[in-house]
């Protein structure tokens, strides 16, 4: 007979699966609430960022993207102007490079002055700003050789005639050096046409009066031709003062003609805009005086005419018409006379020569050279004008 069923137990066991099941349906509906709520406060951030970056949207447009290939170009663009662009240690070094091939001129066995000249003003036409400075550092580097110091100052006045900011003056060592080149110019002649023209320019009043000393000095005439070469590069009044006594005086031929040269020299440069305007009157009158003088040599009264056409005024003009008028002047006076007033670039000039055509004291050859003159002038002024703003 089968024993019956524990009834108790049975109770039992069901309550504790009821207990079960309720525990695990309280668990799910923590969980459910639980992920519900985390997606309720995901979704409002995200509708937060959303707005956010549509209202930026709205005032500005977002940049375009580039495309691998512009990245690359623009990458490559970059890194071209960084390789061409070379730092400030490198154009210092270029710089030097370039004075020191110039300066090994000096020592080859073929000097000519006229190619160096040209090399140098070539050198001077391509530095910029920095380079500029380059070579003044340079010029005051004792460290650098002297033919590198007076190369180096030689372009420093190079670069101030076309930027007159480029350097106004060299240091005091470096004039020293300069002063000690023009002095042994009979032991060293290259060393001291090289830097002459530096110390004229840039020095000081006591360097440009021991030039002035030099060229009215007799007992040497290769430093007193040299000093006549650096003065051409002096634009102060004092020196201008002196020049033009030395034309005046005219007791000494040679010192005449290389102050008519400088004097001629400085009023064709830019230069001469620092000099006051009565200065440019009281030369012009004083070589029209030379001009003037019969017995004066050719060699001179040619040399005043040259400097009479790079003065200009009033002066100077009625000089160039004295001459030209002149029955008695050499012909050689007339037709540089006649080359100067076209050169004058002076419309009272060009009228005065209009007038002389009607003159019956006029020769042939005389007219001619007038109409010629004329036509230049015009023509001068024509182009000067076409340069002028506003044409």
């Amino acid at each position: 007979m089968k024993a019956a069923p524990d009834r108790r137990g049975s109770v039992h066991g069901r309550t504790r699966r009821a207990a079960l099941l309720a525990a695990c349906a309280a668990g799910c509906a923590l969980l459910v609430c639980g992920v519900s709520t985390w997606l309720s406060a995901h979704d409002v951030l995200h509708a937060v960022r959303i707005d956010r970056w549509s209202a930026a949207q709205t005032i500005v447009d977002a940049p375009e993207i580039a495309t691998p290939a512009d990245s690359l170009a623009v990458r490559t663009d970059a890194l071209a102007i960084a390789i061409e662009a070379p730092a400030p240690g490198a154009q210092r070094k270029a710089v030097r490079d370039r004075i020191t091939d110039l300066a090994a001129e000096l020592d080859g066995d073929a000097f000519d002055r006229m190619l160096f000249d040209t090399r140098a003003r070539a050198i001077a036409a391509q530095l910029d700003e920095a380079e500029m400075r380059a070579a003044l550092e340079v010029a005051g580097d004792r460290s650098a050789g002297l033919r590198m110091i007076v190369c180096a100052a030689e372009i420093v006045r190079l670069c101030n005639e076309r930027s007159p900011t480029a350097a106004s003056s060299l240091a005091p060592a470096t004039r020293e050096l300069l002063r000690r080149a023009f002095d042994g110019c009979a032991e060293d002649p290259r060393l001291a046409f090289a830097g002459v023209r530096a110390l004229a320019a840039l020095g000081d009043d006591e360097d440009r009066k021991s030039l002035v000393e030099a060229l009215a000095s007799r007992t040497d005439a290769r430093k007193r031709d040299l000093a006549g070469l650096g003065l051409c590069a002096a634009a102060a009044t004092d020196t201008v003062s002196a020049l033009t006594s030395f034309v005046a005086r005219a007791n000494d031929t040679r010192c005449s003609e290389l102050a008519l040269i400088a004097l001629a020299d400085i009023w064709r440069s830019a230069r001469a805009e620092s000099l006051p305007t009565d200065e440019r009157e009281t030369c012009a009158r004083c070589i029209a005086s030379c001009l003037a003088t019969r017995d004066a040599p050719l060699v001179l009264r040619e040399r005043a005419i040259t400097a009479l056409a790079a003065i200009g005024g009033t002066s100077a003009r009625e000089g160039l018409l004295a001459t030209f008028t002149d029955a008695g002047a050499d012909r050689v006076l007339v037709r540089s006379a006649a080359g100067a007033l076209a050169a004058l670039d002076d419309p009272v000039a060009a009228e005065s020569l209009a007038k002389l055509l009607s003159d019956p004291l006029l020769d042939d050859e005389q007219r001619v050279l007038a109409t010629g003159a004329i036509a230049r002038s015009s023509v001068r002024s024509a182009e000067l004008g076409d340069a002028r703003p506003g044409h």
